[in-house]
């Protein structure tokens, strides 16, 4: 199986992602769109993005086909790309997978098939979802704790470097 990543989360997640995957024996292709994304190098195979806005749609298209693409990934659905993304992933009938942080548990990592929030095939049905019978809940395997330390320098990390490698995008 042939795994598009596009932008994720600032931080190492995709890039632990990405090792998980290609050592499960899946192929990895991660698109950069700046060198804020390229802090964290995934596993697989890079695909630097440097085109514009416009260009996006048939570029993304050519991707799928060149790299034979079964799924894509992202991180949040209204980035203006993803958007894009899973528009035409919406259209060739392709599993489209969209990553939220936590909005149903806090501390997780919400995973959808076509969209989340407004875009969730659950958000038609989000006035039945209290009345929902729901599995009981799992207790975590690790306690989170504080985070904004972390979540500080992952986004001064990715900002400092977007701005540092700009003349490549």
């Amino acid at each position: 199986m042939n795994i598009l990543l596009l932008q994720g989360p600032l931080g190492p997640f995709y890039q632990t992602l990405s090792q998980h995957l290609v050592a499960a024996g899946y192929r990895v292709i991660k698109v950069y769109f700046n060198g804020g994304d390229a802090c964290w190098p995934c596993a697989g195979e890079p695909v630097h993005y440097r085109g514009t806005a416009s260009e996006w749609s048939p570029f993304f298209e050519q991707l799928l086909q060149q790299y034979a693409v079964d799924t894509v990934l992202c991180y949040g659905d209204c980035r203006y790309y993803h958007r894009l993304a899973g528009q035409i992933c919406q259209r060739k009938q392709l599993p489209f997978w969209v990553m939220e942080e936590g909005y149903l548990r806090p501390h997780f990592v919400t995973l959808e098939q076509g969209g989340a929030n407004a875009f969730s095939p659950l958000y038609p049905q989000r006035a039945k979802l209290a009345q929902w019978q729901w599995p009981v809940a799992a207790p975590a395997p690790t306690k989170i704790g504080k985070t904004f330390a972390a979540r500080a320098w992952f986004a001064s990390r990715y900002h400092i470097n977007k701005a540092l490698a700009q003349w490549r995008y």
